[in-house]
């Protein structure tokens, strides 16, 4: 089930109703499904950030401005043993959601004969909650899944007053399986799914559009340099991109709790990682939905359970 304003819905009902209006707007239908399994399965999660509430300016608005090509099917191209590249580049990208799917298969398929994989994913758009696709990576209680992503410039680096990073989200994955005697064994996937940002910038969308009278969580005003967390500073989303700005998590110098250099490095870090696949851009453009697809870049790896001890003691 789906839980969302108080009120239950079936999750395949729903998937199935995204599904239709996403083929509406003129995405394939098999591209549709793993969109709108993506966007039911964050909110099942919880993260509500990253579920069909960002269905109308994080995929159907690009779609209709033309910044994402529908027809795109991406390419791998080999760069090592364990280590591809998937583009979009030739097709002026296409749906995240879309292309992370397919390197998640990939990256398995990869670790699953090299022990260890990468795939990165340039040229990319939003992919949604970064968790769904390391519990993906590891659904076969055999892999450990990481999986990070860039963005557009949103977030001011730690030192700095300026946006440069985007929120640069990062997850990970880790099977476990706990065995007791005469009993079904306890077994799952410790997964951390989380922006080095304080919070996903969808949430201030959210909060703008819904109306609200205080924001929920600190931004920084970027006419004064200050934390504020009036709505009213911000008329519309727009406005917040273009006059606002968030912290890292664990805030700026002065501001916040003054602990950010540890996020704000992890971000540098997500984001310099993708040089060596060429996914590194000089120019990063602030956000939203205007932004070109090369902006966005995610990265996933999968490392073997198995590759230094036994399996099932591994997960034990």
């Amino acid at each position: 089930m789906v839980f969302m304003t108080s009120q239950l819905y079936d999750a395949q009902r729903t998937k199935e109703h995204i599904a239709d209006l996403l083929e509406k707007y003129g995405v394939k239908p098999h591209h549709a499904q793993v969109v709108s399994y993506v966007l039911v399965e964050a909110d099942m999660r919880g993260i509500e950030s990253h579920g069909i509430n960002g269905l109308p300016h994080l995929i159907i608005e690009p779609i209709k401005k033309e910044l994402v090509n529908l027809d795109a099917e991406p390419f791998f191209e080999r760069k090592s043993p364990g280590c591809m590249t998937l583009d979009t580049l030739n097709a002026n990208g296409c749906l995240g959601h879309v292309a992370s799917m397919m390197a998640v298969q990939r990256v398995k398929s990869l670790a699953g004969t090299y022990g260890t994989a990468k795939v990165d994913v340039t040229n990319s758009a939003h992919f949604g909650a970064a968790g769904i696709y390391t519990n993906k990576i590891s659904s076969g209680m055999d892999l450990i899944g990481q999986a990070f992503c860039t963005t557009g410039s949103i977030m001011i680096p730690y030192g700095g007053e300026h946006p440069r990073l985007g929120t640069c989200a990062l997850a990970w994955s880790i099977p476990y399986r706990h065995l007791e005697t005469n009993q079904a064994p306890l077994e799952g996937i410790v997964n951390l799914d989380c922006a080095t940002a304080t919070r996903a910038a969808n949430v201030i969308v959210k909060t703008i559009r819904g109306g609200d009278e205080k924001l929920p969580f600190e931004v920084i005003d970027l006419r004064t340099g200050r934390v504020t967390t009036a709505t009213q500073d911000f008329k519309t989303p727009a406005d917040f991109f273009t006059y606002g700005a968030l912290m890292p998590a664990g805030g700026l110098e002065g501001r916040g709790d003054s602990s950010g250099y540890k996020m704000g490095g992890l971000a540098w870090l997500i984001e310099l990682q993708t040089v060596p696949s060429g996914g590194f851009s000089p120019e990063i453009s602030r956000l939203p939905s205007d932004r070109k697809p090369k902006q966005i870049r995610q990265t996933f790896k999968a490392e073997a359970m198995g590759a230094f001890k036994p399996l099932e003691e591994v997960l034990e």
